[in-house]
């Protein structure tokens, strides 16, 4: 007998059986694929894959499984893990561990539509709490905020790279224009919009100096490569300086420096002249350092 799907993609030749006695006939096909793994298969599966050793794709074809099998027990092996929370609940970390209340806040893309947003303590680099979402957003962070504290994680300041969505919880947020019309505000019947309190307002946030420090150095980027060399020498030392007089020294030396220097001295003795324009100007002062506190 031959077996045709019903794409008329697929053709088979079965073999047809008949019985005497009961005058029916049926079919015997054996599977050719594995039906039952054992649980070392399926660990050793699973471990290839969260372990970084293989894709998908390398493990069907070294295990002769398919996609949706794996993917099923991979999932059902990370709904089976506790979260952040119920780990430190059950290991008692924020007792135990000497969390120093320094916060570092960052996101890791894993693939083009998720990423990982990681809560980090600064002085004992344990992750508290982690969230996969698909965009960093107040919202996500307010959540991964929302986890930190049911850790039983006690915040006193705030690290991270400048983010938006970041400054976005500890200060509210500024007006870019202030534009003076002639209509009254609130406008008659229409009720003014309420303020929103920051997630996490009046804890101190900081400016993560590495991401500072590349920022700053994409402002001498057009300088001779001896010049900028010094110029960034003298942005490292003022940020990574240990007290504030070795920071005040260097950064007058800075000075000093962009005073002396011919390029810079003319650039900024030209913009000082066009300063009495009353012209709105955009600033030239990084993007991701807004509202931050020194």
């Amino acid at each position: 007998m031959r077996r045709i799907s019903i794409r008329e993609v697929t053709f088979e030749k079965v073999q047809q059986w008949w019985c005497r006695n009961c005058r029916q006939s049926f079919t015997f096909r054996r599977n050719e694929g594995r039906q039952r793994f054992t649980d070392v298969f399926i660990r050793e599966a699973v471990k290839d894959f969260i372990q970084g050793r293989s894709s998908y794709a390398v493990i069907k074809e070294r295990k002769d499984i398919s996609i949706g099998t794996l993917s099923n027990w991979v999932n059902a092996f990370g709904n089976s893990c506790m979260n952040p929370v119920e780990i430190s609940h059950f290991l008692n970390l924020h007792k135990f561990n000497r969390w120093s209340g320094m916060l570092i806040l960052d996101a890791k893309y894993l693939n083009r539509r998720s990423l990982l947003l990681l809560a980090i303590d600064y002085g004992t680099l344990d992750i508290v709490v982690w969230l996969v979402c698909e965009v960093e957003s107040e919202e996500n962070y307010g959540k991964l905020v929302d986890l930190v504290e049911a850790a039983g994680y006690v915040i006193r300041a705030v690290v991270s790279d400048g983010e938006r969505a970041i400054i976005a919880l500890t200060q509210p947020r500024k007006p870019r224009w202030l534009f003076k019309g002639t209509r009254r505000y609130p406008r008659p019947g229409i009720l003014p919009a309420t303020k929103r309190t920051p997630r996490l307002i009046g804890i101190p946030h900081q400016w993560c100096v590495i991401h500072a420090e590349r920022e700053l150095n994409q402002y001498t980027t057009k300088l001779p490569k001896e010049e900028r060399k010094s110029i960034d020498a003298f942005v490292h030392n003022i940020l990574f300086a240990h007290t504030i007089k070795q920071a005040e020294k260097w950064r007058d030396r800075l000075i000093t420096e962009t005073f002396n220097h011919p390029v810079i001295h003319r650039q900024e003795s030209t913009a000082e002249k066009y300063q009495e324009i009353p012209t709105p100007l955009k600033t030239s002062s990084p993007t991701s350092i807004h509202g931050l506190r020194r």
